[in-house]
């Protein structure tokens, strides 16, 4: 006992003690069976939601014998993933992007995003002595870019094939160079005649564009706006920095073209043709730039007008 401390003072500290350390007992058990609790948990959604497939490189041979690099993001919603193809602007990579790639990935998208000829690592051909580069190409050799899509959307149609996705929802994002490309390829693959075992193309529903030209090289808008088939099925989506008059002019100018021969929206039916000015300089692939928010209504876009159309899954096989 302490000088000056009681019998009764010591018990009571005694009873103090005891009930501290019950508390604290209490306190560590609890803490255990929390910490397990929530480990459970999240364990248990760990569970309800797959982990993303890693990005795959894949390479691709062009009818004309063109090695074109690409990088696949898969989806995790097989025969339901809507594909998309991210096409790079003139002097760009496949991997501008990357960035807006993840995000689509991360919203049930299969994405490919290949490096077009002449750009990137594709500037190899069967014939080593002829590599490909974009400030070298002639103005028909970029004709070869439509070539080069079509080639990415066999890959995808494989993919298709294997229950990876519905091709029947294919949509796509290019820029400025890529933008022209995309509207001819997306003409030729509304041009193909169903077969007698099933369709064979018009599988593309929806594209945006970045700062497109209205003409780029030996690649023409007007070739693509004038084909009813292009304005009748195409939803688009333009977008453009404002402050270069004339990119400005020839995107405006593409959409209002678009327009005028695209049916009118039914009473009480959004529409499906977009346009939209970015207040900058920036242009291309360059507008996805977090300040600008746009990679959130590119995805609205991809949602209302490919991923949730009621397109059923088929195989597409040639049996």
């Amino acid at each position: 006992m302490s000088p000056g401390q009681s019998p009764a003072d010591r018990g009571v500290f005694s009873v103090r003690s005891a009930n501290a350390r019950v508390g604290l007992r209490a306190l560590v058990l609890f803490a255990i069976v929390t910490s397990a609790c929530a480990g459970g948990l999240l364990h248990a959604q760990d569970k309800q939601k797959p982990l993303l497939p890693p990005k795959k490189d894949i390479t691709l041979q062009t009818s004309d014998g063109v090695v074109l690099k690409a990088t696949y993001w898969a989806s995790t919603l097989g025969k339901e993933a809507t594909p998309v193809i991210l096409a790079h602007g003139y002097r760009g990579s496949r991997q501008d992007f990357r960035a807006l790639a993840e995000d689509l990935q991360k919203r049930g998208y299969a994405v490919i995003a290949p490096d077009l000829r002449g750009h990137g690592d594709s500037t190899k051909t069967e014939d080593p002595n002829r590599p490909l580069q974009a400030a070298n190409m002639s103005p028909p050799q970029f004709l070869g870019l439509v070539d080069d899509l079509e080639t990415v959307k066999k890959f995808l149609m494989a993919e298709n094939n294997a229950g990876a996705l519905n091709i029947d929802k294919l949509a796509i994002v290019a820029a400025d160079m890529s933008a022209a490309a995309a509207m001819n390829w997306a003409r030729l693959d509304w041009s193909w005649a169903p077969l007698a075992i099933g369709k064979q193309g018009q599988d593309v529903k929806a594209l945006v564009l970045l700062s497109p030209p209205e003409r780029f090289k030996s690649l023409r808008m007007s070739d693509a706006i004038n084909d009813p088939a292009v304005r009748r099925e195409l939803s688009l989506y333009i977008i453009v920095g404002d402050r270069n008059a004339v990119v400005t002019r020839e995107a405006h100018k593409i959409f209002t073209a678009v327009k005028r021969g695209h049916p009118t929206p039914a009473k009480g039916a959004e529409s499906d043709l977009f346009y939209r000015e970015v207040p900058t300089s920036l242009q291309g692939s360059k507008l996805l730039a977090k300040e600008f928010g746009l990679t959130e209504r590119i995805a609205e876009f991809l949602d209302k007008r490919a991923a949730k159309l009621p397109l059923i899954w088929k195989d597409r096989s040639l049996k």
